[in-house]
Protein backbone atom coordinates (compact mmCIF):
# COMPACT_ATOMS: atom_id res chain seq x y z
CA UNK A 1 0.00 0.00 0.00
CA UNK A 2 1.07 3.54 -0.77
CA UNK A 3 1.50 6.02 1.94
CA UNK A 4 -1.31 8.74 1.57
CA UNK A 5 0.35 11.62 0.12
CA UNK A 6 3.14 9.75 -1.77
CA UNK A 7 3.44 9.68 -5.38
CA UNK A 8 5.83 7.39 -7.05
CA UNK A 9 7.22 7.20 -10.71
CA UNK A 10 6.21 4.53 -13.23
CA UNK A 11 8.11 3.09 -16.08
CA UNK A 12 7.35 -0.39 -17.27
CA UNK A 13 11.09 -1.86 -18.85
CA UNK A 14 10.66 -5.14 -20.59
CA UNK A 15 13.27 -7.17 -20.24
CA UNK A 16 14.26 -10.62 -21.60
CA UNK A 17 16.56 -12.76 -24.26
CA UNK A 18 16.91 -11.17 -28.09
CA UNK A 19 13.71 -11.65 -30.14
CA UNK A 20 11.54 -12.68 -27.02
CA UNK A 21 9.08 -9.96 -28.39
CA UNK A 22 10.29 -6.81 -25.82
CA UNK A 23 9.63 -4.44 -28.82
CA UNK A 24 6.61 -5.89 -30.11
CA UNK A 25 4.96 -6.08 -25.99
CA UNK A 26 6.49 -2.60 -25.82
CA UNK A 27 4.51 -0.97 -28.84
CA UNK A 28 1.21 -2.58 -27.42
CA UNK A 29 0.94 -1.43 -23.65
CA UNK A 30 1.82 1.85 -25.41
CA UNK A 31 -1.34 1.63 -27.43
CA UNK A 32 -3.14 0.58 -24.43
CA UNK A 33 -2.03 2.64 -22.05
CA UNK A 34 -1.60 5.56 -24.39
CA UNK A 35 2.26 6.46 -22.72
CA UNK A 36 5.18 6.60 -24.98
CA UNK A 37 7.75 3.56 -25.30
CA UNK A 38 11.15 3.67 -26.07
CA UNK A 39 13.95 0.92 -26.60
CA UNK A 40 17.52 1.05 -24.94
CA UNK A 41 19.54 0.08 -28.15
CA UNK A 42 17.85 2.99 -30.08
CA UNK A 43 18.31 5.56 -27.06
CA UNK A 44 22.31 4.36 -27.30
CA UNK A 45 22.45 4.30 -31.06
CA UNK A 46 21.33 8.10 -30.88
CA UNK A 47 23.66 9.04 -28.35
CA UNK A 48 26.72 7.30 -29.86
CA UNK A 49 25.79 8.33 -33.37
CA UNK A 50 26.45 4.74 -34.25
CA UNK A 51 24.69 1.14 -34.29
CA UNK A 52 25.34 -0.88 -31.45
CA UNK A 53 27.01 -3.48 -33.38
CA UNK A 54 29.08 -1.25 -34.69
CA UNK A 55 29.83 -0.03 -30.72
CA UNK A 56 30.17 -3.35 -29.84
CA UNK A 57 33.37 -3.71 -32.66
CA UNK A 58 34.75 -0.29 -32.50
CA UNK A 59 35.19 -0.09 -28.94
CA UNK A 60 34.07 -3.65 -27.27
CA UNK A 61 31.59 -5.11 -24.89
CA UNK A 62 32.44 -3.91 -21.84
CA UNK A 63 32.38 -0.36 -22.79
CA UNK A 64 29.03 -1.10 -24.50
CA UNK A 65 28.05 -2.74 -20.99
CA UNK A 66 29.33 0.67 -19.19
CA UNK A 67 27.28 2.90 -22.34
CA UNK A 68 23.72 1.15 -21.50
CA UNK A 69 23.96 1.34 -18.12
CA UNK A 70 24.99 5.13 -17.77
CA UNK A 71 21.66 5.77 -20.55
CA UNK A 72 19.38 3.26 -18.41
CA UNK A 73 20.15 5.01 -15.45
CA UNK A 74 19.54 8.73 -17.28
CA UNK A 75 16.48 7.09 -18.52
CA UNK A 76 14.86 5.94 -15.43
CA UNK A 77 15.97 9.19 -13.57
CA UNK A 78 14.04 11.37 -16.23
CA UNK A 79 10.63 11.07 -15.02
CA UNK A 80 9.31 13.00 -11.93
CA UNK A 81 7.00 11.32 -9.83
CA UNK A 82 3.49 11.64 -11.01
CA UNK A 83 1.84 8.14 -9.59
CA UNK A 84 0.88 6.95 -12.91
CA UNK A 85 2.53 4.88 -15.94
CA UNK A 86 5.04 7.45 -17.89
CA UNK A 87 6.92 5.38 -20.30
CA UNK A 88 7.85 2.07 -21.22
CA UNK A 89 11.11 0.86 -22.22
CA UNK A 90 12.01 -2.05 -24.04
CA UNK A 91 15.88 -3.30 -22.41
CA UNK A 92 18.28 -4.73 -24.90
CA UNK A 93 19.10 -8.75 -25.12
CA UNK A 94 21.88 -8.51 -22.97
Amino acid sequence: MIPAGRQFRMVIYLIGFMGSGKTYWAEKLSAGLHVPWFDLDRLIEEREGAAVRDIFAEKGEDYFRDLEHEVLKGFSQGFPDAGVVQAILSCGGG
